[in-house]
Order: C-alpha cells, then structure tokens, then sequence
C-alpha cells in the first residue's frame, strides 16, 4: 500500500462468489488493513473449513444442510487465540456491503441471509452494515445501467455463470455497453462498462461505496 501511495485507511476489500469468500478471509484475518467489506454472491466466513466437500455441498448448494454459524465463530475464536485472526475490536470497526441476487443457482442465496447475521453479530453498529438482495438476479455483479438503457437492472445480472469471458443473452440487446468476464490484459475477471470512450469499473465504484 505505500508503495502505491494509497491511503489504507480508506482501502476495501471486495470480491465475488469465491472471491467473495476471500474477501472475507482477509477482512477477518487483517481486519486492522482495511476500513471495508464488500461480498457479492458468497455465504458466510470460514464456510468450507478446509473442506472442499463442506465447499460444494455446504457453501455454494447446502444438499448437507446449512452452515452452523455457532461453529463457525468457536473456529474465529480458536484462531483469535493464536493470533491467526485480527482482533474483535478491529473487526467490529469495518464496514460491510452484502450483496446477493435472489435467483442465484450457484451460490443459493440463503447462504447470503447468513452471511449477513454472522456480520451483524461482529460489528458494531448496524449503521455499519448494508445488505441488499436484487429480486430478478442471479449469480453476478449488481450494477446500475444508465438512465436511457431500455433493460432494467437485473438483466444484466442474470448470467447464472460462475465467470470467464462470455456475454449473457440479456446483454446482447446492448452489446458495446457491458461485458462480464474477462477483457485481455485490461481488465482480468472485471464488470466493466463501455460507453461513450470511457470504461467504469464497477468493482471500484462499490469499493469507493464504503469508504
């Protein structure tokens, strides 16, 4: 960070679906590093254990029912007396945007609603929390279109893909003013918008959302 010249005090986390789950990690881990959270498409922290069974049947569809967050905060306990963990107060501290799309098929969206409680339980104050569900949605990045477009909202975030280079159906309606995936040595496994010469990286507008 101060090789960058960038202020930590103002730098977020933010990832999506697995990268969600990492975002997650990292907050917990070095929580004293970041002053926010964003999670998109992903369930709660330390969710899979170390399992990669717990990982697909636990943590993306629940077949072995849901996550017990009274487990999962014994095993942030555990790790927090071997300093493995960042402090509760510094967690306490963060703030956290929470995102999921209710039509989700590949990380069920439930796994969002505890994902939520388990942060309520860590901060300080709900103001600190935003949690925010896109009813039509599926597993993808929220963004906003610009007033003009004709397609609303959850169109674009419909493409129940898991990532890579690839345009949804409901994107080809506008096809030169959005693309999820990735754009070769641009901007690698990013939602970026194109319009009018100009390319907007949603990722960091959500960071910029929490600060």
């Amino acid at each position: 960070m101060p090789a960058l010249s960038a202020a930590s005090e103002q730098a977020s986390v933010v990832g999506v679906s697995s990268g969600g789950y990492m975002a997650a990690q990292l907050a917990v881990a070095w929580p004293e590093r970041f002053s926010g959270l964003g999670v998109l498409a992903a369930g709660p922290w330390s969710c899979a254990q170390g399992s990669l069974s717990l990982a697909l049947n636990q943590c993306m569809m629940t077949r072995r029912g849901m996550p017990s967050l009274d487990e999962l905060e014994a095993r942030r306990q555990r790790y927090l007396g071997l300093e493995q963990v960042g402090s509760s107060e510094a967690l306490s501290q963060l703030r956290a945007y929470l995102w999921h799309g209710e039509e989700d098929e590949v990380v069920e969206p439930k796994l969002g609603d505890l994902l939520a409680e388990q942060w309520q339980q860590w901060l300080a104050s709900p103001d600190q929390l935003r949690v925010a569900r896109s009813e039509k949605a599926g597993h993808g990045w929220p963004i906003q279109l610009p007033s003009e477009a004709a397609p609303g909202p959850h169109e674009w975030g419909d493409c129940r893909q898991g990532g890579g280079a690839f345009c949804c159906p409901a994107m080809r309606i506008l096809p030169e003013k959005c693309w999820i995936g990735s754009i070769p040595n641009e901007q690698p496994r990013a939602l970026v918008s194109k319009r009018q010469g100009k390319v907007v990286n949603w990722s960091r507008l959500i960071s910029q959302s929490l600060r």
